[in-house]
């Protein structure tokens, strides 16, 4: 991994790829979201970030575990790039929660997905 970012903190490295990390805090697995969600969740560890590429925000998203959406802008104007998610992500509705703007021209957006009411009338 070179230098590594987080570390101190655990994470976990979703891959198909047969790695062996060199660090004690990166879990590599090849598990579901589901089943890394439910690992984490029972080493009680508090928030989860999820970084990583479109796909898998995508497999995430698609299984309805992200809660909270962090969108920044940057004011450089690309030709192509990756997406946000994987072609063919499903629609989910959001509300803002929170926006900042930097003096570097950077907005960043929070969004909360909204939860679904059913009406037991």
């Amino acid at each position: 991994f070179g230098d590594w970012p987080y570390a101190g903190k655990l994470t976990w490295v979703m891959t198909s790829q047969p790695l062996v990390s060199q660090h004690d805090d990166v879990i590599i697995t090849h598990q579901s979201p589901a089943d890394v969600i439910a690992d984490i969740r029972g080493r009680e560890l508090g928030q989860i970030w999820l970084v990583g590429g479109g796909m898998l925000a995508k497999s995430f998203h698609d299984q309805s575990l992200i809660d909270d959406y962090i969108i920044s802008v940057i004011p450089q104007l690309l030709g192509e790039g990756i997406p946000l998610f994987a072609v063919g992500a499903q629609e989910m509705p959001l509300t803002l929660t929170h926006a900042e703007t930097y003096d570097s021209g950077v907005v960043q957006m929070t969004y909360r997905k909204r939860r679904t009411v059913v009406n037991t009338e």
